[in-house]
């Protein structure tokens, strides 16, 4: 792996907090670190920087127990050592680009990544595997399944994000291009094996659903261009038969959002972030 020149010349795509005070950012195709520590530093200059490692522009980033995820245009999922960004696995995830890839926070041993070639792969990030032990093409068994009269003609229904229940292990919800949230259960079919299935949808918008987060197990938030609202699901399946409980009175250009405590932080195309609060 060559090492790039750490001054910085591109627009940053996304930054994490990491360990032992350092921040992880992502910038077209270059990964850097920063000290913040070191403020001269932040404004111009990365204390590690990589940059041949990617060939298209990364998408997302995750840092988690001292590792590094990636996913980017190519549809590779690449994961390296925070310490010194030694690359430690690397999977041909999908056949278009890759949106997302995040670790399961409620197991040791997964991984999860969105492409734009429509499907969700679960990967067991103890092992190198050419191919995801779970996948699911979300536009073909919605096709196929039929489960509610949400959808739209006007957007297909790539999957633009997903979220993790807290609590409930084997649900994974996904923000769709077509403006609906769908949530896919993982299934047990035998000792050994499992599958992925569609249990519930709900149109939440008629624009892309650009994020839904959870604020508790039981109340989730989703944001579009036209709205921010919250959300709570059902007691029991289906869970998204859910109902609107806040509408926070959001327009804009939304890229991405962060829940802290009754806050939420909406950070948009141009360069403002909004903060909103909620019951």
């Amino acid at each position: 792996m060559t090492m790039m020149d750490n001054s910085i010349t591109d627009e940053y795509c996304s930054a994490v907090l990491a360990e032992n005070y350092s921040v992880v950012a992502a910038a077209e195709t270059a990964l850097l670190k920063f000290d913040t520590r070191k403020p001269a530093c932040i404004l111009d200059r990365a204390e590690i920087a990589i940059d041949q490692a990617f060939s298209d522009t990364l998408n997302s980033i995750q840092v988690k127990d001292s590792k590094i995820l990636t996913a980017d245009d190519s549809g590779e999922v690449k994961e390296f050592s925070e310490a010194e960004f030694s690359p430690l696995k690397s999977l041909n995830a999908h056949s278009n680009l890759a949106i997302r890839a995040e670790y399961n926070p409620d197991t040791s041993n997964e991984i999860v990544s969105i492409g734009m070639d429509f499907t969700l792969n679960i990967w067991n990030s103890k092992k190198s595997e050419s191919k995801p032990y779970l996948s699911i093409d979300v536009q073909k068994e919605l096709n196929a399944s039929r489960i509610g009269e949400a959808g739209q003609l006007c957007n297909p229904p790539f999957p633009l994000d997903f979220s993790f229940r807290p609590g409930y292990t084997n649900y994974y919800y996904l923000s769709l291009g077509d403006g609906s949230l769908l949530e896919v259960k993982k299934a047990k079919k035998s000792k050994t094996k499992h599958s992925l299935d569609l249990t519930s949808q709900n149109q939440v918008t008629y624009d892309k659903l650009v994020r839904a987060k959870f604020a508790t197990s039981s109340h989730i938030l989703t944001l579009a261009k036209d709205s921010l609202k919250v959300h709570q699901l059902a007691s029991e399946e289906p869970f998204l038969d859910m109902q609107e409980i806040e509408d926070l009175q959001y327009e804009g250009s939304p890229n991405d959002m962060v829940i802290a405590g009754n806050q939420v932080f909406v950070a948009e195309e141009s360069p403002i972030v909004k903060v909103f609060e909620f019951q």
